[in-house]
């Protein structure tokens, strides 16, 4: 269990930082709806905000085992927001929306410092469905169907710690390419990932891309040991699903099927970081590691 850092506070947000760490996000319930806005448009159609109407407070709780560092940060103005750690005790903040205009790209993705200065800005693209850090301070980010124009075509994008593109995604590796990053999971300084619309079972091992034919659909999450690999999620009846397997020759090959049972409250977070999947629901923490199943 994991609890506000001030009475009042509600969680916006929770991932998982490249040590294992818990980093959550939180802000007063009266800025919540400015954090996650929506706009209804007269035919039903729901557009996610890219920044929040007026600057709010948050603040951001890293959960290393027993001890928690909070930071707070004022002025904050990315909508659907998540945080990860860098190096040195800075965080990195990435709003999942992006519009462009004659200026250019908004800038949403910012670093701050380990008191919650503003270090510098960038655009990273729209679309952003996950982000990873790793512990040399690498940005990993992975885009879903509606980012993967501009920056984020490829689908999946390195940034270095200056939020300045390093490496994409080769477009001849995957015959379909990437049309939607599903999963994506981070071991030291590898990469592993789960894409639409084959979704193989992808390593990334510095700029060498490895792929492994994957039968099953819908996977929200992997974590896996190198040689074996559990897939998380599905379509329907499938969002339970945990799947295990090997990882033999060109192919992912189920072995055992399993239903992912999770703590009471509103499923929050579900992501794997190497061979652990972590589960965020209502304010607990769950972790279960591949070695136990």
């Amino acid at each position: 269990m994991f609890e506000p850092p001030r009475d009042g506070d509600v969680l916006v947000s929770a991932d998982v930082g490249p040590h294992g760490e818990l980093v959550t996000l939180w802000a007063a319930e009266a800025d919540r709806e400015a954090l996650h806005g929506r706009t209804v448009a007269p035919s039903g159609v729901s557009h996610a905000h890219t920044r929040t109407e007026r600057p709010v407070t948050v603040r951001v709780c890293v959960h290393y085992d027993d001890t928690v560092h909070q930071v707070e940060i004022d002025k904050f103005r990315l909508a659907h927001p998540s945080v990860q750690p860098l190096p040195d005790g800075r965080l990195l903040a990435v709003g999942a929306r992006c519009r462009s205009d004659n200026g250019g790209p908004e800038r949403n993705a910012v670093v701050y410092d380990e008191r919650g200065r503003k270090i510098t800005a960038a655009s990273v693209g729209d679309g952003v469905n996950h982000v990873r850090t790793t512990p040399s301070g690498a940005i990993w980010v992975g885009y879903f169907d509606e980012g993967i124009t501009g920056i984020g075509a490829p689908g999946i994008v390195r940034f270095d710690q200056d939020l300045q593109v390093a490496w994409r995604f080769p477009v001849n590796v995957l015959d379909d390419g990437i049309l939607d990053c599903y999963a994506l999971n981070s071991d030291g300084e590898n990469i592993w990932a789960c894409t639409y619309p084959e979704f193989p079972v992808i390593r990334i091992d510095g700029e060498r891309v490895t792929s492994w034919r994957n039968r099953l659909r819908g996977v929200d999450a992997l974590i896996t040991d190198g040689r074996r690999c559990a897939l998380v999620g599905g379509y329907g009846s499938d969002r339970d699903r945990l799947m295990i397997g090997q990882l033999d020759g060109g192919g992912y090959n189920p072995r055992d099927r399993r239903r992912l049972v999770t703590p009471p409250g509103d499923r929050i977070a579900i992501t794997g970081r190497c061979s652990t999947l972590h589960v965020v629901a209502g304010h607990t923490w769950w972790t279960l590691d591949l070695a136990d199943l």
